[in-house]
């Protein structure tokens, strides 16, 4: 995340953190977002890396939650598609995107084993030419050494990711919808 980033853009809480990076604590509608801009309107091979904490990551989510805790995503309703990459409430990782068509597809793998409390790098590709989705945790606090989490995803093949309008956001979905945000550091 530049340091530039226009603090207009933060909801709640959300702050810059030492110039590297934000923290977004784990509650209220707390969120960082960037409206549409050309450099986000991926329509090939995407590569998404986040580090978050969260409290438990076995149900990430309260019960009063939506289906998913939103990690980073440009998605919107309507027309307004694009990609997210979110936990699912028993913690597996999700990264879903529309393709031409359009048509929604999913990958999805069980939750990581870390411990509660714990901050840890998350990672997604995607390979728009074979459809493959990896999912990838990192051992080391730098987020350098990158490990392959559960197998490779098939996801619908030799399209691209649909062209989003909507604006990227950190915590929270494009329609201010708050899903339980984890703490993203």
């Amino acid at each position: 995340i530049d340091a530039n980033w226009n603090r207009r853009y933060w909801v709640g809480s959300a702050y810059l953190r030492n110039g590297v990076g934000v923290r977004i604590p784990g509650a209220g509608s707390n969120v960082v977002s960037s409206p549409n801009h050309a450099s986000f309107q991926i329509t090939g091979d995407i590569d998404l890396r986040i580090k978050t904490k969260l409290r438990d990551w076995a149900a990430p989510a309260p019960v009063t939650s939506g289906t998913i805790v939103p990690l980073v995503q440009r998605y919107g309703q309507g027309v307004q598609v694009g990609w997210r990459f979110v936990l699912g409430l028993d913690g597996s990782l999700q990264f879903g995107c529309w393709v031409t068509g359009p048509s929604y597809t999913q990958a999805t793998v069980a939750a990581p084993n870390f411990g509660d409390n714990e901050d840890h790098w998350l990672r997604v590709t995607r390979a728009s030419a074979t459809g493959v989705v990896k999912f990838y945790t990192c051992p080391t606090e730098d987020g350098a050494t990158w490990v392959q989490w559960g197998a490779d995803q098939a996801t619908t093949a030799g399209v691209m990711l649909a062209a989003a309008v909507t604006a990227l956001t950190i915590g929270h979905d494009e329609n201010n919808n708050w899903w339980g945000c984890p703490q993203i550091i």
